[in-house]
């Protein structure tokens, strides 16, 4: 037992457990970042709360040819880590970013592109985060279809996030799959037709496998990516067995 020390000479046992703190949801918002570059997204207010971390998704398409990518995102001018991308096709693209400990009230999140694209920003504000690893394993998928679907690798408390992105954002709409909480949905480049996008994220309860997944309706090109993200650990609970007490055990449990 890694977590127990036994000293049966003395008659003693030691036992430490840790507890993981509930992820709790904050704050979410998106923006239809038509083709500004940068991109900014300032309708988003992060309560004050304890072990924050921010997620930022963007859903881009890049008629360019060349290609275009995001450059970097800042949140309140600190910047953020790329978490995962992924570019399919003629160029619908799929990033998410995040910030561990995200300055509280309302702030600007800020992405620049290496050009102009057709944009949708979407963010993401959590509590009971782990601060030194704050996610795990990303995942990502690509399609042609109107099945959008990424399977994700995640466990109990954990909570999976995805943002979902279909070209021909005009002509389309995204539904959100069972078991997902949508958080937010919007039009990237309306007006655009098949060179803008439509754009959405979702939440879903951590399991040993979770599959995010999305209907759309244009039947163009998508891409998806998704990551689990991981509680923090609250201070353990300290449990000392007295074995040497007869007829019964004496337990002590402190904090």
């Amino acid at each position: 037992d890694s977590d127990g020390a036994r000293c049966f000479e003395c008659g003693r046992y030691d036992h430490s457990v840790s507890e993981l703190m509930a992820i709790a949801f904050d704050a979410a918002a998106s923006v239809d970042g038509g083709t500004s570059n940068p991109a900014t997204l300032s309708t988003l207010t992060i309560a004050a709360g304890s072990d924050r971390y921010l997620l930022v998704g963007v859903s881009y398409y890049d008629a360019s040819g060349e290609p275009r990518t995001v450059s970097g995102v800042t949140w309140n001018s600190v910047a953020m880590s790329l978490v995962k991308s992924q570019r399919v096709g003629a160029g619908t693209t799929t990033d998410i970013w995040g910030l561990v400990a995200p300055d509280t009230g309302a702030h600007d999140a800020v992405v620049t592109f290496t050009g102009a694209v057709r944009n949708a920003v979407h963010a993401m504000s959590l509590t009971g985060v782990d601060q030194s690893t704050p996610t795990g394993t990303a995942a990502s998928a690509t399609g042609t279809s109107n099945a959008l679907t990424v399977d994700v690798t995640s466990a109990a408390n954990e909570l999976v996030y995805d943002v979902a992105t279909q070209r021909n954002g005009d002509g389309n709409t995204l539904t959100v799959g069972a078991g997902q909480t949508q958080r937010t949905n919007t039009l990237g480049g309306a007006g655009a037709g098949s060179n803008s996008v439509v754009g959405a994220s979702s939440t879903e309860a951590g399991a040993a496998s979770v599959t995010m997944s999305w209907t759309g309706t244009s039947g163009d090109e998508w891409t998806t990516c998704a990551v689990p993200v991981k509680p923090v650990a609250v201070a353990a609970t300290h449990i000392a067995v007295n074995l040497a007490q007869s007829p019964q055990w004496q337990t002590l449990v402190s904090m």
